[in-house]
């Protein structure tokens, strides 16, 4: 008799124990939106309240909670903690239903247990029904998109086509303006490269050769023949001895001679030969022929003796 009222106590205290925890140990479940179109989402919401020296097995969800309810994801458990050895754990699970219709989201069965202890409680949390809805279409209105096609935003690789072709169009511009100019103005389409300038000497002796070949004053032409030579020595001497040779009169070129090192000689045939083409072209006068070809010889005597002389190379 003793013995079954030993065993009557224990099932008592395991009973008592069992029930006090379950008091302490709530779970519930709920659901943002309760009715929502086909497709749209809502949040599922478990909230677990245990001891702190509770350990708790949450029922395994994956991708679907029954037939026609889908999970699209869940949030990172909040833990918080409220009186004394109680704490609060919520997750959130983002749900939808591609199925119209009323549907149920089955019971989830949480474990609890305490710490240290093989005893384990089952708590489960209660039924929740959605309704899904139907999308209504109105068959007199013109079908649109549910939304407006976004443009993506623009860089600057949208606009480097543009931008090239425009670079191009003007280079092509650019060089049919420069063809035609060209061409308008009969020159080579590409501008040939200089002949480098001949020495004021060199240029001097090959006009000295041309007007001694035409044989001016032996064609009775003396006029012409002295105008031409003292051109040529003239533009020699400017360029030569940075004068402006071309602007003076014979005069001031036979004094400004006199300033430059040359010989004596030099100097008065060159004296000479100016004031005689001065006769010449204004007094009309006519000289010798031994004159004329005097004063030719002038000029080659004059170009040789003052052009650069040249560097000789130092031999050691």
């Amino acid at each position: 008799m003793w013995l079954k009222f030993k065993y009557l106590i224990i099932l008592l205290l395991a009973f008592c124990s069992k029930f006090s925890f379950a008091q302490e140990a709530t779970v519930t479940a709920k659901i943002d939106k309760k009715t929502f179109l086909i497709g749209e989402q809502t949040l599922l919401h478990f909230e677990v309240q245990q001891p702190i020296n509770a350990v708790i097995l949450w029922p395994k969800i994956q991708d679907t909670l029954s037939e026609h309810v889908e999970v699209i994801s869940f949030q990172k458990a909040d833990t918080f903690k409220l009186e004394t050895g109680i704490i609060r754990i919520d997750l959130q699970y983002l749900i939808t239903s591609f199925d119209s219709g009323r549907w149920a989201i089955p019971p989830q069965i949480f474990q609890f247990q305490i710490t240290g202890d093989t005893q384990k409680v089952d708590l489960a949390t209660d039924s929740l029904f959605i309704d899904v809805q139907n999308v209504t279409v109105d068959l007199q209105k013109e079908i649109n998109d549910i939304k407006p096609i976004l443009d993506e935003p623009k860089t600057w690789r949208d606009y480097l086509p543009y931008f090239l072709w425009t670079l191009l169009a003007l280079a092509m511009a650019a060089l049919g303006y420069y063809i035609y100019k060209r061409l308008k103005n009969k020159q080579p389409l590409l501008p040939l490269p200089k002949k480098p300038a001949l020495p004021a000497h060199l240029l001097a002796l090959q006009k000295l050769d041309k007007l001694s070949a035409m044989k001016l004053w032996q064609q009775g032409d003396p006029k012409e023949f002295y105008s031409q030579l003292t051109d040529i020595l003239r533009e020699y001497m400017e360029k030569r001895f940075q004068f402006a040779a071309m602007e003076m009169v014979s005069s001031d070129i036979i004094l400004h001679l006199e300033k430059i090192a040359l010989s004596k000689d030099l100097k008065e045939q060159s004296a000479k030969v100016l004031r005689a083409a001065d006769y010449v072209k204004f007094a009309k006068s006519q000289p010798l022929a031994d004159e004329n070809d005097l004063a030719m010889r002038w000029g080659y005597v004059f170009v040789n003796e003052t052009k650069p002389t040249e560097e000789k190379e130092v031999t050691a």
